[in-house]
C-alpha cells in the first residue's frame, strides 16, 4: 500500500489550519511572525534568513532572494497555535 507522502500531509494541513491558510506571498514577514506567535527575529532565526529583513517585506519577495519555503512559513505559523 502507501501513497501520497509528504505531499498529501501538506495539502491536508493547509486544509485544516486557518493559520497556514492567511500565509502566502503577499504576506508581511511581520505578519508572519504575529501568526506564528513569535517576533520577527524568531521566525527569520527558525527559517534560516537574515534577521535584519525589513518586517513589512513579503514573503514571495524573500522566496525569491533565499529561497524561503512558503510552506514552512505556514507550517511554523500552524505548530504555534
Amino acid at each position: 500500500g502507501g501513497g501520497g507522502g509528504a505531499a498529501n500531509d501538506a495539502a491536508e494541513h493547509d486544509q485544516v489550519c486557518a493559520a497556514g491558510e492567511a500565509i502566502n506571498g503577499q504576506t508581511s514577514l511581520a505578519e508572519a511572525a504575529r501568526a506564528a506567535r513569535t517576533d520577527v527575529a524568531g521566525l527569520c532565526a527558525r527559517l534560516g534568513v537574515p534577521g535584519d529583513i525589513d518586517p513589512s517585506e513579503r514573503l514571495g519577495r524573500l522566496k525569491r532572494w533565499y529561497g524561503l519555503s512558503i510552506y514552512e512559513v505556514r507550517r511554523l505559523a500552524c505548530a504555534g497555535r
